[in-house]
């Protein structure tokens, strides 16, 4: 179990790791592909303030990927239905992955995506999985490009 102290520390963390993503902390493609946990808070931060209802503030930060898909107030009525499930109870990552597109495709541009797929489960019970992407953009700098609940 783990004190409250250390449960503030950890939130402490996830907000600085939000704040960071928010504010775009320019990274290499080099070295923000090899930082997995930079990409782990990333998503786990972007998981909090989804379930807290931050969905127009993601899409404020957002790649221009996910605002040219997504309207600022479609993503935010969608990321508001993570709200429903409730507080989190635990959560773990399941899965990293780091892909290069060196061809366009129809719906996914050139360029390079990290998805960090999480599990979580709610005070019911209940098990959800979230996938959250991030691609880099060209002024190199990694940003939220997908956000799925399943």
């Amino acid at each position: 179990m783990t004190s409250v102290f250390q449960q503030g520390i950890s939130q402490m963390r996830y907000l600085l790791a939000f704040l960071c993503l928010l504010f775009a902390v320019p990274a290499t493609a080099q070295d923000g592909a090899r930082d997995v946990s930079h990409f782990l808070n990333a998503a786990v931060a972007t998981s909090q303030s989804a379930g807290q209802g931050g969905g127009a503030q993601l899409w404020e930060g957002a790649s221009p990927i996910l605002k040219r898909s997504v309207t600022r107030d479609a993503f935010a009525k969608a990321l508001a239905k993570r709200t429903a499930f409730g507080a989190v109870r635990a959560m773990d990552w399941s899965n990293v992955s780091h892909v290069r597109v060196t061809e366009p495709g129809r719906n996914l541009p050139m360029g390079e995506y990290v998805t960090v797929s999480l599990v979580w489960v709610n005070a019911t019970n209940t098990v959800l999985k979230e996938q959250v992407s991030f691609v880099l953009d060209t002024d190199k700098v990694w940003r939220l490009c997908g956000y799925f609940l399943e």
